[in-house]
């Protein structure tokens, strides 16, 4: 219970009330609820290369609230915040973390009524300039036949093209791909792409007679 200029007033929970000096207090308004994350995922990893990766934090939308309180600190208790703003958005993208660990949370907002945070979660962003490695079995230097397998391993990868055509890679990084050969010089060219976006390149001229 709350007692104001001789009035008393029962605050019910997640209910807030402004009390002004020498003025009876208003009603009690209802807090907006917790924020519900959806995403990144509790722990979520993010890498990058050279340049920072653009984070995109998403959070289910409320009805009835003004605007979100977004926070996000090196530090689980958030004594050292390293960004707070308001958006009107359930959304807030960042492109200026690098490697650490990150702690995010958001509240609602309806006017000046600033409802719970959510539970803190963490992201984890690591910085990797290392590119996949490729092992390729290349065909021969001449052939006559109008197509062949190309098979090998790659390591780190998470995407392979093969002439530009995007090739499954199998548990393990292991890939085979059938591919056709015209009659003259054919060009073979092999690229894997890894979590943070580096890239390898093998290739082979292969002549068909």
């Amino acid at each position: 219970d709350i007692i104001s200029s001789g009035e008393k007033i029962t605050l019910l929970p997640n209910y807030s009330i402004e009390i002004a000096k020498n003025t009876s207090p208003q009603e009690p308004v209802r807090l907006p609820d917790p924020v519900t994350p959806i995403g990144p995922v509790y722990n979520n990893i993010a890498y990058y290369s050279n340049k920072k990766p653009k984070i995109t934090f998403l959070w289910k939308p409320q009805l009835d609230v003004t605007e979100y309180h977004f926070e996000l600190a090196n530090d689980e208790e958030f004594r050292r915040v390293l960004i707070s703003t308001y958006t009107n958005e359930a959304n807030y993208t960042s492109n200026i973390l690098s490697s650490g660990r990150f702690y995010w949370k958001v509240s609602a907002r309806n006017n000046a009524h600033e409802g719970k945070s959510s539970k803190p979660r963490i992201i984890r962003i690591i910085r990797d300039t290392k590119p996949p490695e490729i092992f390729v079995n290349f065909p021969s230097d001449r052939i006559i036949t109008k197509s062949q397998e190309i098979s090998g391993k790659v390591l780190d990868a998470v995407e392979l093209f093969i002439n530009s055509k995007s090739v499954n890679i199998r548990p393990g990084g292991s890939f085979k791909h059938i591919l056709g050969f015209k009659k003259g010089v054919n060009v073979i060219v092999i690229e894997a792409v890894d979590k943070a976006g580096n890239v390898n390149y093998q290739s082979k001229i292969v002549k068909r007679h």
